[in-house]
């Protein structure tokens, strides 16, 4: 959760599924993904993330977790932080998309 590169290959990623005009009816067909305790797989791992909302609701969802730790890690409030930065580079509203809450993290 913590491994910065991970995030930076996420967004390009998306990004580029953004920019290319992939729906997201791309499935994942890799057998190591996550499964439910009855071994069918988790509906968030089967689709590719390939729009704003779905990095938004991915980085909801780490920062939710990370907020459950004893220990909360830096990785997933730096992602929301260049995830507003490459929106803003693209000329998208972030603040829209993420709210300003998003800089009012709790310590």
């Amino acid at each position: 959760m913590d491994h910065w590169s991970y995030y930076v290959d996420y967004f390009t990623s998306a990004l580029a599924l953004l920019d290319s005009g992939q729906e997201d009816s791309a499935t994942v067909t890799d057998p190591a993904t996550p499964a439910d305790s009855d071994g069918s797989i988790d509906t968030r791992w089967q689709v590719a993330d390939c729009t704003l909302e779905m990095c938004r609701d991915f980085l909801s969802l780490v920062l939710s977790e990370n907020e459950a730790l004893s220990k909360r890690l830096r990785g997933p409030y730096l992602a929301h932080l260049e995830f507003y930065r490459r929106l803003h580079e693209r000329g998208e509203k972030p603040e829209e998309l993420l709210g300003m809450s998003m800089f009012c993290f709790q310590s």
